[in-house]
């Protein structure tokens, strides 16, 4: 098959486009988007394809060199719709990344503890000599936890403020991000209120609730 970019520079010249359009319709063909889409396509592609498309191809280059995308977390992609080739818009990775963070929170149940605990990584974690034990052995469960939901917990010790609930919540949001569903409870607050559930017989609403989440 003839080369498609020997084509479109032809198609160009015949056309007799103005030096401005010369200039960005060279540019669009030189393109690295552009060049990897018709090596993958050339035994799709013909003269009439390419000829019929070469305003959307300008507009594919357009959009993807813009300061500003066309729409907001999509980025555009080349593909060969029947006999022309088009456009089509995918979601970016940082949107792919920030949707499955999002369904990852709404895994996670957070009963006495803030809110801002849904978004600590693990990897933002600062290291320390105390802390890189315990990050050694989170980093193990959530392997092992991968291949087996149904293996031995993990209980971390350690003195007050050294980083015990971070570390953990660091750990539920990756066990969430997998796919599962969490529950994370502060266990002194959580017996601290069942007193209160003592008093107006709601212990087994309360019960029912964290079993339920």
């Amino acid at each position: 098959m003839e080369d498609i970019s020997e084509v479109i520079t032809r198609i160009i010249k015949k056309r007799k486009l103005s030096e401005d359009g010369k200039k960005i319709a060279k540019t669009a063909i030189k393109h690295p988007s552009v060049q990897a889409f018709l090596a993958q396509n050339k035994d799709k592609l013909n003269k009439e394809i390419v000829q019929a498309s070469l305003p959307t191809i300008f507009n594919y280059v357009e959009q993807i060199e813009a300061p500003n995308p066309v729409m907001e977390g999509y980025t555009p992609k080349l593909f060969l719709n029947g006999k022309v080739i088009d456009i089509t818009y995918v979601p970016t990775e940082a949107k792919l990344n920030s949707e499955a963070k999002m369904r990852a929170e709404r895994r996670i149940e957070l009963i006495d503890l803030p809110g801002k605990l849904r978004h600590v990584e693990l990897e933002n974690v600062d290291s320390t000599p105390e802390r890189d034990a315990a990050l050694n052995e989170v980093a193990m469960f959530l392997a092992s936890f991968k291949k087996n939901k149904h293996i031995k917990g993990l209980y971390l010790t350690g003195d007050f403020g050294v980083g015990k609930t971070y570390i953990l919540a660091g750990l539920a949001n990756a066990i969430a991000r997998q796919g599962s569903r969490v529950v994370f409870l502060h266990v002194p607050s959580f017996i601290a209120s069942l007193g209160s559930h003592f008093q107006d017989n709601s212990l087994s609403d309360e019960i029912d609730r964290i079993a339920s989440a």
